[in-house]
């Protein structure tokens, strides 16, 4: 069995955290909502939010 361990996140997670939220959003809402509304998400955007909130 894999050990695994948890640690608070760090900046340097940022844009690894961004990218699973939009790929989870993606996922589920993808018979939801409408294609052009995940091609208009910005990852760039959600990592500089990511980093501002904490």
């Amino acid at each position: 069995m894999t050990d695994i361990s948890l640690r608070p996140a760090t900046l340097a997670d940022a844009p690894a955290i961004a990218r699973l939220h939009l790929a989870s959003w993606r996922h589920a809402y993808r018979d939801l909502a409408p294609r052009e509304a995940f091609e208009a998400m910005d990852e760039a955007l959600r990592v500089r939010r990511q980093i501002t909130i904490g």
